[in-house]
């Protein structure tokens, strides 16, 4: 159950939702508090489900993040599915869900992160996982890396090419 000052804080978080990213909604906030949203690479038409699970300690405790949708995602060698792989560097995952969902690493946290920046990051996420299936030669923090190298020579714009 979530104090009255965590209720307050999440509303803040649907509000910030609401307008920056309309495609994600808070659920269930007072008993067990989730973000949920679908999103699409700008490549591809696969449509992918992400979930935030707000933590009983929320904002002082990580939010995980999960990819619930396509449930099984796949390595391009022989090293099989990334659901079953847990913490790696090089896909930037964390451990899968209690129901055998993906986990994306979100990095560091504090209270003043917001649940935008985490949802943010899982599209960033999907997005590199989608040009990793395209490209067929890199692994995902490789992507990510060149998007940031690319940001920063561009004053914080980049494109997910």
């Amino acid at each position: 159950m979530m104090t009255l000052l965590q209720l307050k804080r999440l509303e803040l978080e649907k509000k910030i939702l609401e307008r920056y990213m309309p495609e994600f909604q808070l659920y269930n906030a007072i008993t067990n508090p989730t973000v949920e949203g679908w999103c699409t690479p700008p490549w591809r038409h696969q449509n992918y489900k992400l979930q935030a699970v707000i933590p009983q300690h929320f904002p002082d405790q990580k939010p995980a993040l999960y990819v619930m949708y396509p449930q099984v995602l796949f390595t391009l060698d022989a090293s099989g599915i990334l659901n079953t792989m847990g913490a790696t560097h090089a896909f930037h995952t964390w451990s899968p869900s209690p129901e055998g969902y993906v986990g994306i690493c979100i990095g560091e946290w504090s209270a003043s992160h917001c649940l935008w920046t985490v949802m943010r990051r899982g599209v960033t996420w999907v997005n590199a996982y989608e040009k990793y299936l395209l490209t067929r030669s890199r692994d995902i923090d490789e992507i990510i890396g060149e998007w940031k190298r690319r940001a920063n020579e561009n004053g914080g714009k980049v494109r997910l090419v």
